[in-house]
């Protein structure tokens, strides 16, 4: 118990020292969970626009196992299975939160790809989240391609409540963004 207090405490001192809030000046944007659930939880959903055509995108995004070539947040992501028809797959990702001095986050995935629909639905089978699922769309726009991304997740530490969950929140969203930059860097470079 003593390490997690230390742990929180450097947690804490960081994010204050990184973003130069306190808890008080946090806030997180909650969005109500579909299918009539009374819970919420936060939401981060961004599109960008791809000047490559759609199936391009489509499987330079399928390439997850690549992502860490433009993600620097991102060491290593394995495959641990693969459908015959590519349309499900097991991976597990590590990422990097280098604000606290590279720590590792660690999480295992399925994907679902659903290549008449250009989608891919993801959720969380283990990792550091207590939850985490959304959906990739691809559609063609324009001449190229709109790649939009929803990540839902949840992560609850009751003992830091805001202060924690902003920075987790900031660091997803993070993500998502090098995700979008990244499959557009790759596909238009194809």
């Amino acid at each position: 118990m003593c390490n997690i207090i230390k742990r929180l405490y450097i947690l804490v001192n960081t994010f204050i020292t990184f973003t130069g809030c306190t808890p008080a000046e946090t806030h997180v944007k909650m969005v109500a969970t579909t299918g009539g659930s009374k819970s919420t939880m936060p939401t981060i959903e961004h599109s960008i626009w791809i000047n490559a055509p759609l199936e391009t995108v489509y499987a330079v995004a399928k390439e997850v196992e690549r992502f860490p070539e433009v993600m620097p947040d991102l060491e290593s992501v394995k495959v641990l299975e693969r459908s015959e028809d590519g349309s499900r797959t097991i991976t597990e990702w590590t990422g990097l939160v280098r604000e606290f001095n590279n720590m590792r986050v660690k999480w295992t995935e399925e994907d679902i790809w659903n290549d008449a629909e250009h989608t891919c639905r993801f959720r969380l089978i283990k990792g550091d989240l207590q939850r985490m699922e959304g959906e990739w769309r691809f559609v063609e726009e324009e001449g190229g391609t709109r790649f939009h991304s929803r990540l839902e997740y949840d992560y609850n530490v009751p003992l830091l409540g805001a202060l924690v969950k902003n920075l987790i929140h900031k660091k997803l969203e993070e993500n998502v963004q090098m995700v979008l930059e990244g499959i557009r860097s790759r596909a238009e470079g194809a």
